[in-house]
């Protein structure tokens, strides 16, 4: 059977399992277990290592024991009593099959044997359990419910189907498949569970797995996420047009005389945001001029669904996947240069240390004079363009622009703005989506100013809202645990990063202060990546906590209705609690004020579906671009050191792992100083470290990449 580069884990577990359980003695060597498997299935006999792994892996995940005498393997049948009650929670299942539940702050692990074959995210019953060597384990006792319901696999040449999924245990078989080829990837629908097996229906072919953009696609679709929008929505969103009528005039300002600029990416086509600044007596004016988008679509019409629906775009390497069909994200809601477009304008007084002293917020009529790109700009602030097409004043306002950006972001720091290093891939393609570069993301001056432009204006618009005591959605991001700060202050100290003045509760102050005074660190990107996984994930909430990464009281998403539902209905509460309150009922007012948590929660759990999405598509991205650099050697830092080996982050951040099974010799791990040493602590491994690897392993479906030393 040709595999294709796919090493189904569901498969050889079986066999494996099987060998042991059919053994007269129910205890077999572990080449005894290769040789019968190659029998089986003479595909393994080229990939000896991956068996004897997983058979390893299986001891180490309690499923197989190894005997200290014989070295022989059996099934691992320890007995556990049960502790407390049976329970609910959502599973979650990595990429071995174990299982991890999190209920009340407290995590359960669960063997593979005992999650009774439920995938990530479904909602199931379980018990904890007490065993002598491991604490918070537990069993499913039942699955309530099936989240997933939709995989995407591939078709072998036998037509069995491989899910792409590779935490998937199951075995799917289609109840019809007559219209499915080898080498195809398809989408199917699961209708029925049975001993096991999930029987299902075929919803639709995807493609043939190798041709051009069907990696991309199948994540996506296994991610039960729609790429198209439905015939009749594309209609409706075609059919609107800007209509500069009696009542948009008395409800919007005339900015179309002021020199609004935006200043976007290259390659971007849909542009949330513009801005206009000159100076005052006291300091500066800053208009934050904001694409419309809740004049086109209302909240409860199907275009409002779907928005919510999908609740945000997706930027992946080969497409966009847009929130709004592209009649509105690329079109009339997009600010594009020099057609007129509605906006809600967010216009700052601030003085001349960068403190906002008076907001104003209205609807507005605005034209942009001019699209800029960031590296348009950027060349311009170091002399390398000198913009010679545009005029006096535009040019002047750019300076102008630099100079406020610079006066907010000293403010920022001051404040407690936690400038941690932006690690982000910059992947380019060429006219195939073939990979031929990635590199680091640049962030120069403009970026940082449109940045630092838009933060002033999220702030603002939710001190407004406050004020005005109207029901809304913050962007909040709480205080970090104590318990994280103490291990990342300990980790800190391998790679010389300086933490001074620690006091309990953290304030963003400090971690601010840390960074600044580290900023010359050899291991600064490092650190930042130690630190952002101290810190908590920023959440839409209806109580307003403060944003800690920003140090900011007041915070929301009102930048970027184009590309977000949150966005959006912030919007829409302005127009409906200020702009043209009028025109909705008390009845209306209530039940969008009742609705915000849920509103909340579904942006909630969508975007960590999204950011799972666009992290995923990357790493696979990552390993193919890799392909054909086999045995290629890198310079890369140790960023993660573990009992099984350390993780690696080359210069253009693609990361991978270096087993301790290609170490030369017996290491030991250092659980309380983070370090991987040789028996004689002549070799250490340890944050920070350079090290040279060569790559040794790629698989793109997988989305593993293995390196070793040298």
């Amino acid at each position: 059977m040709n595999k294709d580069n796919y090493i189904p884990r569901n498969e050889l577990r079986k066999y494996i399992l099987d060998i042991v359980k059919n053994d007269k003695y129910n205890s077999v060597p572990a080449g005894i277990i290769l040789k019968k498997i190659i029998e089986i299935d003479q595909y393994y006999s080229a990939h000896k290592q991956i068996v004897y792994d997983y058979i390893f892996s299986l001891i180490d995940d309690g499923e197989l024991f190894q005997q200290n005498d014989s070295g022989k393997i059996s099934i691992n049948k320890q007995h556990y009593t049960f502790k407390g009650s049976e329970r609910e929670g959502i599973i979650a299942i990595n990429s071995a099959g174990n299982g991890f539940i999190t209920v009340d702050d407290t995590k359960y692990f669960i063997y593979r044997t005992n999650t009774k074959n439920a995938q990530n995210g479904d909602l199931v019953s379980f018990h904890e359990i007490s065993r002598a060597e491991k604490d918070n384990e537990a069993i499913v006792t039942k699955i309530i419910n099936h989240e997933k319901k939709c995989y995407v696999c591939w078709v072998n040449e036998a037509k069995n189907l491989v899910p792409d999924d590779i935490r998937c245990n199951l075995e799917f078989k289609l109840t019809d498949n007559s219209k499915v080829t080898p080498n195809e990837k398809i989408l199917i629908k699961v209708t029925e569970y049975k001993d096991n097996v999930a029987f299902c229906s075929l919803i639709s072919v995807i493609g043939n797995k190798d041709d051009i953009g069907v990696d991309v696609l199948s994540i996506v679709l296994d991610a039960n996420i729609e790429p198209d929008f439905d015939s009749e929505l594309l209609k409706e969103a075609e059919a609107k047009t800007i209509e500069v009528d009696e009542k948009q005039k008395s409800l919007r300002k005339d900015l179309t005389h002021l020199n609004i600029i935006t200043i976007d990416p290259a390659t971007s086509k849909d542009f949330d945001d513009a801005y206009y600044l000159e100076t005052t007596k006291t300091g500066y004016k800053l208009y934050v001029c904001i694409a419309d988008v809740s004049h086109f679509v209302q909240l409860n019409s199907d275009l409002g669904i779907e928005a919510l629906k999908r609740t945000s775009s997706i930027y992946l390497i080969d497409r966009v996947i847009p929130m709004l069909p592209h009649a509105l994200s690329n079109g009339i809601c997009s600010i594009n240069p020099n057609e007129i477009r509605f906006s809600l304008t967010c216009e700052m007084d601030l003085n001349k240390e960068g403190v906002i002293t008076n907001t104003k917020l209205y609807p507005s009529i605005i034209k942009s004079k001019r699209r800029f790109s960031y590296d348009e700009v950027n060349d311009f602030f170091n002399n390398k363009n000198e913009l010679k097409n545009d005029t006096k004043e535009i040019k002047d306002m750019l300076l102008l622009s630099k100079q406020l950006h610079i006066i907010l972001r000293e403010l920022k720091i001051r404040l407690g703005y936690i400038n941690l290093s932006s690690n982000e891939p910059n992947i380019i393609v060429n006219n195939q989506n073939k990979i031929i570069d990635i590199v680091k993301k640049p962030s120069g001056t403009a970026q940082e100013m449109i940045e630092d432009f838009m933060v002033c204006a999220n702030e603002s618009v939710t001190k407004y809202a406050v004020e005005k005591k109207y029901p809304f959605i913050y962007r909040i991001h709480e205080t970090p645990v104590e318990e994280k700060i103490k291990d990342f202050i300990l980790e800190a100290k391998s790679i010389s990063f300086l933490t001074p003045e620690v006091s309990f509760p953290i304030t963003s102050k400090i971690l601010s202060k840390w960074l600044v005074i580290n900023k010359e660190n050899e291991n600064f990107d490092i650190a930042s990546i130690m630190l952002l996984r101290c810190m908590a994930k920023a959440k839409y909430a209806i109580e307003n906590v403060g944003h800690f990464g920003l140090g900011l009281k007041y915070y929301t998403h009102f930048t970027s209705p184009i590309r977000r539902f949150a966005d959006f209905l912030i919007h829409h509460i302005f127009w409906v609690f200020d702009f043209d309150k009028e025109s909705y009922s008390d009845e209306y007012k209530d039940l969008l004020n009742n609705k915000l948590l849920e509103y909340c929660k579904d942006c909630n759990e969508k975007e960590i579906i999204i950011q799972h999405l666009e992290r995923d598509v990357n790493n696979m991205k990552f390993a193919e671009f890799l392909e054909d650099k086999i045995f290629s050697t890198y310079t890369a830092t140790i960023y993660v050191v573990a009992s099984f080996g350390f993780f690696v982050q080359l210069n253009n951040t693609i990361q991978g792992l270096v087993s301790i099974k290609t170490l030369e010799g017996n290491y030991i791990y250092n659980e309380k100083n983070g370090t991987l040493s040789s028996e004689d602590n002549k070799i250490v491994y340890s944050l920070g470290k350079k090290v040279n690897v060569q790559l040794i392993y790629t698989n793109k479906e997988t989305r593993r990449i293995e390196f070793k030393i040298i």
